[in-house]
């Protein structure tokens, strides 16, 4: 049962037993309960009939309860968290905008257009168009209606989703050339299709709301939207695939699901849920070396699996012998259990640990010498990973680092392409361009030289001066 029908039920216990101080309790919490209840996309509309339906029977309750009793004491509790609901809504209702969209020379409102979802919409497309909805709220003070496909009306339709209406209209889309985050923008009329697959129907209504309608997500709890004025929207045919297939940024404040999804951060340190679109997740998210083959389990018996320094094998401080075929079937054998443990993950860090003392033995070093740098060993090692795990998870990327003593890339190897690469900018200096700054330049040959070989390349970025 939904609170507020929960609520109508203790009302009528209250009726039955309006002396019980115990009864009270109950009901002053479940009418909490509904005034918390309200979800951020709720209209005003639905929020003012929520506060009606407590007020309601508020209202009932206190003339069923004797004043002056415990139980009646137990009831007045309840007026302050009614009247900070009320507040709330009148504060909300108060900032509502006043904008005006025209599409293609014809007014949009809430009694000329509604938002259509397809008559089995998923979860996103469900998302996208209460987002849509809500916003458009804000910007006009109008409250659009929502509707599927099979309900018909004579509104003209502002599609969201993969609607049957789309052949109607005569906008086709071609989803597969979408992937799972492009997005279509198309008009049709006074009609509007804004579409695509799991994030991108999301990022369909946040680019059209963003670059179209003029909001702004700048923070969590900063968020700018017009409040008045025209938008004379003309015909729109856009079509938009992300070039880059990771977006997030190592910032705490950037991680709440809503702000993440409006600005279409995809990372695995979002909090985004499977109305959100998802994430790309990964298991081991970096400086792997240690969980891969614990120095702890290891180290007293087989040294031989650990870095060799001045001719001096490390337990502590230490990386992997990369070149050592135990190592390898060993690194296979944890992956895979990885894998097992994490199924949501997609992608799975095989990543030097965060200090230097490669491995100098014979064969690391004269590897890493042919290869011209001691990224040569590190790719062959994760290659040799990704080809064992390719056939049974063809789903999966091994991710892994260049990153200080492996940031040159390999002259002969080349990264499998299941593999994917983080280019770490951790020397760079950001008060300078990349390109122009001598003290930059480096970094600038090693992404020209990397993309020449790697068909996942990933930036990891700093924010550093000298």
């Amino acid at each position: 049962m939904q609170p507020q029908e929960v609520l109508v039920a203790m009302t009528a216990a209250l009726d039955r037993q309006p002396d019980s101080v115990s009864m009270a309790k109950a009901y002053r919490t479940m009418a909490e309960q509904c005034l918390k209840a309200a979800d951020p996309l709720d209209t005003s509309v639905e929020m003012r009939a929520r506060l009606n339906a407590v007020a309601a029977s508020l209202s009932h309750a206190r003339e069923a309860v004797p004043s002056g009793t415990d139980a009646r004491k137990e009831l007045e509790q309840l007026m302050p968290a009614f009247e900070a609901a009320r507040d709330s809504l009148a504060q909300r209702e108060a900032a509502l905008g006043h904008c005006r969209i025209v599409l293609n020379g014809t007014p949009v409102s809430a009694t000329t257009h509604a938002v259509v979802l397809p008559d089995d919409p998923t979860p996103q497309e469900t998302h996208a168009a209460r987002e849509l909805r809500h916003h458009l709220e804000l910007l006009t003070g109008e409250v659009f209606p929502i509707r599927h496909d099979s309900e018909g009306g004579d509104a003209t339709p502002i599609v969201v989703g993969h609607s049957a209406l789309l052949e109607q209209l005569g906008v086709p889309v071609d989803y597969n050339a979408l992937g799972l985050e492009g997005l279509a923008i198309r008009t049709a009329g006074p009609a509007l299709v804004l579409t695509g697959n799991r994030r991108g129907v999301l990022y369909a209504v946040y680019t059209f709301l963003e670059d179209y309608l003029g909001c702004r997500w700048f923070t969590p709890d900063c968020t700018q939207l017009p409040k008045i004025g025209t938008f004379k929207l003309g015909a729109i045919n856009r079509t938009y695939v992300p070039p880059l297939e990771y977006r997030a940024t190592d910032y705490p404040n950037s991680r709440p699901a809503d702000w993440a999804v409006r600005n279409k951060l995809n990372g695995t340190q979002t909090e985004l849920d499977e109305a959100r679109g998802g994430k790309i997740s990964y298991s081991h998210f970096v400086h792997t070396f240690n969980a891969l083959i614990p120095p702890e389990r290891y180290f007293d018996e087989h040294p031989e699996y650990f870095s060799e320094v001045n001719g001096k094998r490390l337990r502590d401080n230490t990386q992997l012998c990369l070149t050592n075929p135990q190592v390898l079937q060993l690194a296979i054998e944890q992956v895979r259990q990885w894998i097992k443990d994490a199924p949501e993950a997609t992608f799975f860090s095989v990543s030097q640990n965060d200090w230097g003392n490669y491995c100098q033995c014979p064969n690391c070093t004269a590897l890493a010498e042919h290869e011209g740098s001691q990224s040569g060993p590190l790719i062959e090692f994760v290659n040799a990973i990704a080809d064992a795990l390719k056939d049974d998870y063809p789903n999966v990327t091994i991710d892994t680092l260049a990153y200080q003593y492996t940031r040159k890339p390999p002259k002969y190897t080349r990264p499998r392409p299941n593999v994917c690469v983080r280019l770490c900018s951790i020397e760079c200096c950001f008060a300078h361009p990349l390109e122009s700054d001598p003290f930059n330049a480096t970094f600038v040959a090693d992404i020209r030289d990397w993309a020449k070989i790697c068909n996942r390349l990933y930036i990891w970025d700093y924010t550093r001066e000298g």
